[in-house]
């Protein structure tokens, strides 16, 4: 919405004006929509430097709020998948831990009744039993240090993921840099 004249207009607060020392002379607001229709935020420009706002200058900022939408939207679901993320670690660690320890155990208490069984003379099949219980104890140790990797490796890509994000912002900036060049103040974002 263009607003040129704001003291005029009874929605416009003076006192701010006042407060701050800044005097408003002109006001476009663009509504902030996201893909779902929904409106998250507001993008304003005060002052124009020249003359005042038109249709033009509008376009121009509807055409910027859908970067300024797609950045603000980009940076929630990053937190939501950030939150998610967290708790899918701690369940995997935890997992990884509680997998860990038992098979430890079960291993240490294979070795110990092979030997005694060895030791007793019970030799027949001991052997072949106790190499295929080894070899699936040693598949699951395979598959904890499986999980144990697979933490490690979303940690990089949360890494890559915000390294993005980051030159995803710088853009916008640029082009927020170059809006303000041309048309004057913003005064507020989101």
């Amino acid at each position: 919405q263009i607003v040129n004249g704001p003291y005029n207009n009874p929605r416009f607060l003076q006192k701010i004006d006042e407060v701050t020392g800044f005097k408003t002379r002109n006001i476009l607001s663009i509504p902030l929509i996201n893909r779902n229709g929904i409106c998250i935020g507001t993008l304003q420009i005060l002052n124009k430097k020249q003359g005042e706002f038109n249709n033009s200058d509008e376009n121009l900022l509807t055409a910027a709020s859908h970067y300024v939408v797609i950045a603000l939207e980009n940076a929630k679901l990053y937190k939501e998948l950030k939150t998610l993320d967290k708790a899918r670690k701690r369940v995997v660690d935890h997992l990884s831990h509680e997998l860990k320890t038992p098979l430890s155990i079960i291993s240490g208490s294979f070795a110990i009744l092979k030997d005694r069984l060895t030791t007793a003379g019970h030799t027949e099949n001991v052997d072949k039993i106790f190499q295929r219980g080894f070899r699936n104890i040693n598949r699951l140790m395979e598959l904890q240090e499986k999980t144990a990797d697979i933490l490690k490796e979303d940690t990089e890509t949360i890494s890559q993921n915000r390294q993005h994000l980051g030159n995803l912002m710088e853009s916008l900036i640029l082009l927020l840099d170059d809006v303000q060049k041309q048309y004057g103040r913003f005064s507020e974002l989101a």
